[in-house]
């Protein structure tokens, strides 16, 4: 990328890392890198490829633009539902759910499906107990 980085887009990144609850290494298993690569970004000493851009705002919940430039007051920086290669995902602003899905995606598909199963077991007897309850 030929554009010359803000000062503090390092800075961004490792912020919206940690509130995510992701390690270095964590992140560049999601982004596919390696962890000095995103050490590396995080301390401003190299910038990212355009593709590996898009991946790091991708696994951040965030925009791309918002990690190069900082905050725009006309500009939604965060939106709930966005597009990422013809799929359309929906995100949120819980910390807590983004953090559950940055750690899922590094998961094997095994683990996610053990996973999803216990969350509906779950949700189901949260759902029944609420329900009791209102009785």
């Amino acid at each position: 990328m030929g554009e010359k980085l803000s000062p503090s887009m390092g800075r961004r990144m490792r912020k919206r890392r940690r509130e995510l609850g992701l390690t270095q290494k964590a992140l560049a298993d999601i982004v596919g890198v390696s962890m000095a690569a995103v050490s590396l970004w995080e301390k401003e000493g190299a910038e990212p490829s355009a593709r590996n851009l898009d991946a790091i705002a991708n696994a951040l919940n965030c925009d791309s633009n918002w990690l190069l430039k900082g905050p725009r007051d006309n500009e939604n920086s965060n939106p709930t539902v966005v597009s990422i290669n013809g799929k359309t995902q929906v995100r949120s602003d819980d910390t807590t759910v983004q953090q559950i899905n940055n750690l899922l995606e590094v998961l094997p598909e095994s683990c996610r499906k053990e996973i999803l199963e216990y969350t509906k077991k779950k949700a189901e007897r949260t759902h029944r107990k609420a329900n009791s309850d209102s009785f």
